[in-house]
Parts: C-alpha cells; sequence; structure tokens
C-alpha cells in the first residue's frame, strides 16, 4: 500500500484531523479476517471499523473479558504523506 504516491490512498476525515484511508480498511479487515479465522470466539476492538466490535464505539466501556486492539496503520498521516514512520500494532489484553 506504501508508496502510492498519494493517488489511490482515497484519504477522508474521521473526526477532527483523525485521517482514515482506503488502506486502513483494507489492513484492517484482513487482519481482524486473520485473527478471526484462529481464534473465532475473541472479541476484536479495530480502530477503524467499531460497528463490528461490541465495545468499540468510542467512549463505550473497555471490555472486562480479553480483546484484540487493531491499529491497521498505525500512523496514518505519515502514510498519507509517504512518510516512511509507520507501523501495524495488534495488542492482545
Amino acid at each position: 500500500f506504501h508508496g502510492t504516491g498519494g493517488s489511490s490512498k482515497n484519504v477522508t476525515v474521521k473526526s477532527g484531523v483523525d485521517l482514515v484511508t482506503e488502506a486502513d480498511t483494507k489492513v484492517e479487515k484482513m487482519i481482524t479476517g486473520l485473527i478471526k479465522d484462529t481464534f473465532p470466539n475473541d472479541l476484536i476492538i479495530g480502530e477503524e471499523d467499531q460497528a463490528d466490535s461490541p465495545n468499540g464505539g468510542q467512549g463505550d466501556p473497555f471490555p472486562k473479558e480479553s480483546c484484540w486492539c487493531v491499529d491497521p496503520i498505525d500512523g496514518t498521516t505519515n502514510f498519507v504523506h509517504n512518510y516512511p514512520f509507520v507501523a501495524v500494532s495488534i495488542g492482545y489484553m
């Protein structure tokens, strides 16, 4: 996804100055799909597609049971501007 020169990133504003790209949603779907294939009963909270997460809405209490937290492109603003300082963040808590 990186190196597209900004021409096909399809950037939108999520809230305020928080950006989301088509790559964010595609990468998150890929990661959550892989987790669900291996751990079908685990709760997953994704940064971009929170509607799929029972407790994933902004301001909702954090779930008490173990869960996966996924930020598909940590550093979206850098990604949008082609700065090579981005990461994929996946945590199990």
